[in-house]
């Protein structure tokens, strides 16, 4: 072999050990990286856990009735839809009014239970891996979950001005109503809030407080009523006291048509 060979040879080989130590760095970067940034996958379990835990304690809690939860539940919603009022002039100005489900700054239960496991969990992930006050870091989890409360509400809020904010149902009306069938923007505004409602789910964002019993009228105006229940057994339209309330009423139509 003679010595250009060698040499091309040898620097063949100098490039091939630069290119594998150069993949092994960037591995073992994103090996390293990937426990030190804060995901959705980091809330799964615990959140899961307590879900689990909720279920056992209402299963020993059913002594009251179901009329009286109904009840309860109703008047909880209008006294904090009353004490919080309208939420962000800016985004009524670039946005619309917003609906009556959306108006207050409220969230639901299961929400705010996954807003304290969210400031919690990230606040520790923080605590871990950077060097700041510890102050500082559970101001900005609380921060953190605040603009997922916003950016949630701001998201259901652009949808319904998509679909929503021409449709005819009364403005001092908090839900629609279930004795009519759905027209076609309607049933289009029940597609736009299904995908958010679901991604919502699936990151862990907060949900508003009204937004469960509007999102269940509109899916029983909009479905076909064997559809209606298939998307209740799997856990897709919460049946809210808000909605319960209005169904025993019995003034309420069966949809054929979608």
């Amino acid at each position: 072999m003679t010595k250009s060979a060698r040499e091309r040879q040898q620097k063949k080989s100098s490039v091939a050990d630069d290119w594998l130590d150069m993949l092994r760095r960037h591995l073992h970067w994103m090996q390293v990286n990937k426990t030190r940034r804060f995901n959705f996958e980091m809330l799964k379990k615990p959140y899961q856990q307590m879900q689990r835990e909720e279920e056992k304690k209402n299963k020993v809690k059913e002594e009251e009735s179901f009329i009286t939860k109904i009840r309860i539940r109703k008047s909880d919603t209008q006294q904090d839809s009353e004490a919080v009022g309208h939420y962000g002039s800016k985004s009524d100005t670039i946005l619309g009014t917003a609906p009556h489900f959306l108006q207050g700054n409220r969230v639901t239960e299961a929400s705010e239970t996954l807003m304290n496991l969210t400031t919690e969990v990230l606040s520790k992930h923080m605590l871990t891996y950077l060097l700041k006050d510890g102050k500082v870091k559970a101001n900005t989890a609380k921060d953190y979950v605040s603009c997922q409360q916003t950016q949630s509400r701001l998201l259901c809020h652009l949808l319904w001005t998509l679909r929503g904010q021409h449709l005819g149902h009364p403005e001092d009306s908090s839900l629609p109503s279930l004795c009519m069938r759905a027209d076609v923007d309607e049933y289009e505004l029940f597609q736009l809030l299904e995908r958010y409602w679901m991604t919502a789910r699936e990151l862990y964002f907060p949900v508003p407080l009204g937004f469960q019993a509007y999102f269940a009228c509109l899916a029983f105006r909009c479905l076909h009523f064997r559809m209606f229940l298939q998307y209740v057994r799997h856990g897709i339209v919460p049946l809210t006291g808000d909605f319960m309330a209005q169904l025993i009423t019995g003034k309420y139509k069966f949809n054929s048509v979608y």
